[in-house]
């Protein structure tokens, strides 16, 4: 149970910090509509994720690690070591869709680990819950790398 609880625990706060770095991109894009509206869309995804994490999580006994401080946690993860604020702007997106495709990465390996999990233990209601997001996950993974191809040669031709 320590070990279940563990990872719903980290579960719940990789969704955390996916849903607000996928309002942090929606927000610094707004005349973008492709990654303004789908990545709020997407975050949304996110934030009904960790609900439902935390609902299993309740459920099976496992106390929330209240004390974390998400706003304080985000921050931008990309396959740049050069800081965001030092990127040319064409590449700002990119930089950012990476660091995206980073934490789903992650985050999909998780939901993996608490799928053979649940497959070893006959947990049902948890094999739904991991059917239903990891899926989601996949499609946003799909959607940021469809993006970054889409904007790296503009981006890189650039200035």
């Amino acid at each position: 149970m320590k070990n279940l609880g563990l990872l719903l625990r980290e579960l719940e706060r990789s969704e955390r910090l996916l849903a607000l770095e996928l309002e942090s991109i929606a927000r610094d894009h707004p005349t973008d509509p492709e990654i303004h509206y789908l990545a709020a869309d997407l975050a949304a995804w996110s934030r009904n994720h960790a609900g439902a994490v935390r609902s299993l999580a309740v459920a099976r006994g496992v106390e929330s690690e209240a004390t974390f401080d998400t706003q304080a946690a985000v921050g931008p993860s990309s396959v740049f070591e050069t800081p965001a604020r030092e990127l040319p702007a064409s590449l700002l997106p990119v930089a950012e869709l990476c660091g995206v495709c980073q934490r789903i990465a992650g985050l999909t390996m998780q939901w993996e680990i608490l799928g053979q999990g649940a497959a070893a233990t006959n947990d049902s209601e948890c094999s739904a819950l991991v059917d239903q997001c990891l899926s989601q996950a996949e499609r946003q993974f799909e959607w940021a790398r469809n993006l970054v191809r889409t904007l790296s040669p503009q981006a890189l031709s650039a200035g």
